[in-house]
């Protein structure tokens, strides 16, 4: 049993697949910088899946995996002040 679980894992390193990547450690996760957001909403209104006003009325990232990319790209690139960004 040991072996076929070693020849599974080297298989896997050798097709280069990555655990973290699968379980979402790799991801690249956007970020609010709630100093410099108005309140506008329009992230949430783009991407509600991700972002969310808090009781501050200030944008907040709720669900990070919560869409694709290129949808959350859409709310950081509605964003008027430019306050949403990638990390990692």
């Amino acid at each position: 049993m040991l072996f076929v679980v070693l020849r599974y894992v080297a298989q896997h390193r050798k097709n280069g697949e990555n655990n973290n990547a699968k379980r979402g450690l790799d991801m690249k996760k956007p970020v609010v910088n709630q100093d410099d957001c108005i309140s506008c909403g329009l992230c949430a209104e783009v991407c509600p899946e991700v972002f969310r006003l808090n009781d501050k009325d200030l944008s907040e990232v709720h669900d990070p995996a919560g869409a694709s990319e290129e949808k959350i790209q859409e709310a950081i690139d509605s964003c008027p002040v430019q306050c949403i960004h990638w990390e990692g």
